[in-house]
C-alpha cells in the first residue's frame, strides 16, 4: 500500500504541476499569435483541473498515507526481526505477548486512518 499510494500521489502531483504548466505556457504563446478559442479553452480549464486534481490529493490525504504507511513498514519490519530472535530463542511467552502489542500498534494505525479521513470529509462546494 506504501509503495501504491507513493506512485499514486507523484503521479497527480506531476499532473498537477503539466496542467498548470500547460496553461501558462500556452497563455504565453497566446501572447504572439491570434486570439484562438481551443488556446483560450486550454489557459482556462488546465489550471481548473490542476486545482481539482490538487483538491484530490488533499482530500484523499495521500501523503499523509505515504508518510504512514512507511512508518508502518518499517515498525513491522522491526517486529519481524524482533519476532524471529523471541522464536529462535524459544521465548514463546514473551513473543505472545509482543504480538499483542504489535496488533495494538495495527490497531492504532487503523484508528489514525479513520481519523485522517474524517478531518476530511467530501463536501459539495458552497456558495458564499
Amino acid at each position: 500500500a506504501a509503495t501504491r499510494d507513493h506512485d499514486n500521489l507523484h503521479k497527480q502531483e506531476r499532473l498537477v504541476t503539466i496542467f498548470f504548466a500547460l496553461g501558462l505556457v500556452i497563455a504565453a504563446v497566446q501572447l504572439f499569435l491570434e486570439p484562438n478559442g481551443y488556446m483560450l479553452l486550454v489557459i482556462e480549464l488546465a489550471p481548473v483541473l490542476a486545482a481539482l486534481l490538487h483538491a484530490y490529493v488533499e482530500k484523499n490525504a495521500l501523503s499523509a498515507h505515504t508518510k504512514q504507511y512507511e512508518r508502518m513498514a518499517g515498525l513491522f519490519h522491526r517486529a519481524m526481526v524482533h519476532m524471529r530472535e523471541l522464536l529462535a530463542s524459544g521465548a514463546h511467552k514473551e513473543a505472545q505477548e509482543f504480538i499483542q502489542e504489535i496488533g495494538k500498534e495495527a490497531l492504532i494505525e487503523n484508528g489514525d486512518w479513520i481519523l485522517t479521513h474524517r478531518e476530511r470529509p467530501l463536501e459539495m462546494p458552497k456558495g458564499g
